[in-house]
């Protein structure tokens, strides 16, 4: 899935790498608001 988040919603560790387990739970939550979102298609 592709999901465009506004400008400073990635979070990010001290370091500036992203958080990417949070990020997931977040988007699995439904506690993100995405600009738009395209479901992968694997073929």
């Amino acid at each position: 899935m592709v999901t465009l988040l506004r400008p400073g919603t990635v979070l990010r560790t001290t370091s500036g790498k992203v958080r990417r387990a949070a990020m997931r739970d977040l988007l699995r939550d439904g506690d993100l608001a995405s600009l738009c979102q395209d479901p992968a298609i694997r073929g």
